[in-house]
């Protein structure tokens, strides 16, 4: 039961990964306890304040220093990890280190987020008392994620099949209609667009499919990104787009480089590029930039599109949400699957959009440190831009 008049002693650690709206939820006064919140950067550190708090809450990004530095000789306190996103791999990692619980940050609610705390005050013992109850957990977990694996490979194979089948059904409605639409009824060519629409709808739907078990299966090689060289393979990518809709694109001069996987990072310019393209204004004028911040570089792309709403924004990165109905053509997959591409390359997602003022689109990635940079491109930002026009 809550008790209204309990003091809770909170340390957040690794509060610069947090989200904004998730820190807000935190000190949200309509919790139903007083909540004392102290902040610290270091996860190294976390440990000297364990006499003076009742719960450690630690961000995933921070979570893994947090545990390795934690002295033998110190009690461990309870510890919840805010997982960037749902994954279950990495709370059953993390379960396994000694943490109480894990929450989603980006679908947790505040009554769910305040029962954590509240639950997690009561499990103050030490780490030895945890364990036969985080092993018995972790085993059960561990067979369960055994399972989605045999499902997620048995998935992406009925996926890459059935791909195929629907690129065959595509090329032959396509080739009826070139061939014999002038011999087919009157309306027999709206028909076959229809035909030809649900099909191409399906083999989206499909290579969604099987980027997200690329992704949960594949373990990437981490190098030097050069972000100029990948902006000009996405551009490429999306030119036919941008032509189609008369685009107005918007650069600055230079671009950093970055710590992760090319291939991915190419995947999240092209989502974020071919949703402002299509749901941005008429004709689009699109705006990238890059700004360094502490240990990474935040990137976007902003558009001048209707803008969202705040229910809308909450919804964005998950599965299957289409928000621009009258406009869309695929089936919702794209940013869930920039979110999830983003959280294995360590970085966050983040949308800022106002109803009739545009969205823009952010990700972040880790950087290389500032010195690495040349000093004018660690000051560049879209002020100094020029112009791509279709």
């Amino acid at each position: 039961m809550s008790n209204h008049n309990r003091l809770f002693h909170l340390l957040v650690v690794g509060v610069e990964h947090f989200q904004p709206f998730f820190m807000k939820m935190l000190v949200d006064e309509k919790r139903p306890f007083s909540l004392y919140i102290a902040h610290e950067t270091s996860p190294e550190s976390a440990w000297k304040f364990a006499d003076m708090v009742d719960v450690v809450m630690v961000h995933q990004h921070a979570a893994p220093a947090l545990f390795q530095t934690w002295p033998a000789e110190s009690p461990l306190k309870p510890i919840i990890v805010v997982l960037a996103d749902n994954c279950l791999k990495t709370a059953v990692s993390f379960m396994k280190a000694g943490a109480v619980d894990c929450l989603t940050e980006t679908a947790v609610t505040p009554s769910q987020l305040f029962r954590a705390l509240e639950e997690a005050s009561q499990k103050n013992t030490p780490l030895q008392k945890l364990t036969t109850q985080n092993i018995q957990l972790t085993t059960k977990i561990t067979e369960l994620e055994d399972r989605n694996k045999e499902l997620e490979s048995f998935a992406g194979m009925v996926a890459h099949d059935l791909k195929n089948i629907l690129a065959q059904v595509l090329s032959s409605t396509e080739i009826i209609q070139l061939k014999y639409g002038s011999i087919l009824p009157a309306d027999s060519d709206k028909f076959l667009q229809r035909i030809m629409t649900s099909t191409q709808k399906g083999k989206d739907i499909l290579e969604g499919m099987l980027v997200l078990a690329r992704l949960n299966t594949q373990e990437p090689d981490f190098t030097l990104v050069d972000m100029a060289e990948v902006i000009e393979e996405a551009l490429h990518e999306i030119n036919p787009l941008r032509q189609q809709t008369n685009a107005v694109i918007h650069m600055p001069p230079s671009w950093p480089k970055v710590w992760g996987y090319r291939p991915w990072i190419e995947e999240i310019w092209i989502n974020y590029l071919s949703n402002a393209l299509k749901y941005g204004g008429q004709p689009p004028v699109i705006i990238l930039g890059w700004q360094y911040e502490k240990q990474q570089v935040r990137f976007w792309v902003q558009d001048n599109g209707p803008g969202l709403s705040i229910q809308d924004k909450t919804k964005l990165f998950e599965p299957f949400q289409r928000l621009h109905t009258k406009k869309a053509n695929g089936y919702g997959l794209g940013l869930y699957i920039v979110k999830q591409i983003v959280s294995k390359l360590n970085g966050n997602v983040n949308v800022e959009s106002k109803l009739g003022q545009g969205s823009k689109f952010e990700f972040t990635l880790p950087a290389l440190k500032q010195s690495q940079f040349d000093s004018s491109d660690a000051k560049t930002t879209v002020a100094q831009s020029f112009s791509l026009n279709g």
